[in-house]
């Protein structure tokens, strides 16, 4: 099983590759897994660009990029979270849309020839950028009281069992270069399947360790997010910390978000002739523990990337539980369209491989602001509460300490 690795479980080892990445303003997609470490995957001078900026839109697109996957053709990009009401999903839009503009589609894919290795810069080089801030316009805490009530009411009606609440933030103070930010701060955070995306002057910077799937040879592969605890200060409280996590993978959380995972692969695979394979896998970063579940299974229906992407869009570990029930209670309670974050990038390969992220820990920009625009999601059970909740937010923005400070 090749839950421990990211993109790279799904190329041959290179060491050579160009130097640096393209201009923001040039379209382009960078899979990043620091177990390769300065060695990435990057696709450029796309020969086509496939894109889709409505929910009718989305399923066309898909059948255009699997056809010219078919044909010879690379395709990578990505989806919004909300490209899942174009897949079959019934759920309402949301009830207005007060937050951050965005000029980015709702799909967008690039079509290439093989991608290049591309060396990125070792640990430290370039240096992390300081003087940024972190913080919320606008922001109001009864705001994030009456959404929580409002969440609760859901909740304790039985409608679903968890739900994943989402804040918005923006960072600033840190230039206008996306791609020295994304080089600098990509060792600090060390993800497995993080990346960026440029669609030419807009796009985003992923430091994800969730992949929604991969599939290679016929073996289909998923790591989901369960539990994060961030790291203590001193060594000992560290390690203390670190264990507790380990024994909450017997949790009452655990358990049904497991049972879940395993539920879905097994109906995406077709297979019913054999166990998927699960394990849960603890992983120490450099500001957090965390604690994911990595499952794979022998597929038997022949699906191909598109196929999966349809069928498995978007993680629940983004939405709730269970998915369906959690994804209208999100279109009733959140103000904003989600965009990139709870969607996801990867690519699809000419000879059926295929990968797609989990998009958590994005930075979202557009060349045109000085601001990059953060989403910060946190799961929100019966019993939460907005303290939780708010030492939820933080934790999962805590790589950015590094460079800037988190006024959340």
């Amino acid at each position: 099983m090749a839950g421990d690795q990211g993109w790279s479980a799904l190329w041959s080892p290179v060491h050579a590759g160009r130097a640096s990445l393209p201009g923001i303003s040039e379209p382009f997609v960078l899979l990043d897994d620091w177990n390769s470490g300065a060695t990435a995957q990057l696709f450029s001078e796309p020969h086509a660009i496939i894109t889709a900026h409505s929910a009718d839109e989305v399923a066309p697109a898909l059948d255009r990029v699997r056809q010219s996957t078919r044909e010879g053709a690379y395709a990578a990009g990505y989806l919004t979270y909300d490209a899942a009401r174009g897949l079959g999903h019934s759920v309402p839009r949301p009830p207005g849309n007060t937050g951050t503009a965005s000029r980015s589609p709702m799909l967008w894919f690039g079509l290439f020839g093989a991608p290049q290795p591309v060396r990125l810069p070792s640990v430290g080089l370039p240096p992390v950028p300081t003087g940024g801030y972190l913080h919320r316009p606008g922001h109001r805490a009864r705001d994030d009281r009456g959404r929580l009530t409002a969440l609760m009411g859901h909740l304790r009606a039985g409608l679903c069992d968890e739900v994943q609440l989402v804040v918005e933030a923006m960072l600033d103070g840190l230039g206008n270069d996306p791609r020295l930010i994304y080089e600098s701060l990509r060792s600090v955070r060390k993800a497995d399947w993080g990346g960026m995306v440029s669609t030419g002057g807009v796009g985003f910077a992923s430091f994800s360790s969730e992949l929604l799937f991969a599939q290679q040879g016929g073996e289909i592969w998923t790591k989901t997010f369960v539990d994060t605890l961030g790291r203590a200060a001193r060594l000992d409280d560290d390690m203390a910390q670190r264990q507790d996590l380990a024994r909450s993978g017997r949790s009452a959380r655990a358990r049904p978000v497991a049972a879940s995972i395993l539920a879905e692969l097994q109906r995406v695979s077709g297979n019913d002739t054999s166990a998927p394979r699960s394990r849960l896998t603890l992983v120490t970063r450099p500001t957090a523990h965390e604690l994911s579940s990595v499952v794979s299974i022998r597929s038997e229906t022949g699906r191909d990337g598109i196929g999966l992407l349809r069928a498995m869009f978007p993680s629940q570990s983004t939405v709730g539980l269970p998915k369906l029930s959690a994804m209208e209670v999100i279109a009733a309670t959140e103000p904003n369209a989600r965009g990139a974050f709870g969607g996801s990038m990867g690519f699809i390969a000419p000879d059926g491989r295929a990968a797609f992220n989990v998009l958590t820990q994005t930075l979202e920009y557009d060349a045109g602001r000085s601001s990059l625009l953060m989403k910060i999601g946190a799961n929100c059970g019966p019993t939460s509460t907005l303290n939780e909740l708010l030492r939820a937010f933080r934790a999962q923005a805590r790589f950015l300490e590094a460079c800037a400070h988190l006024g959340l």
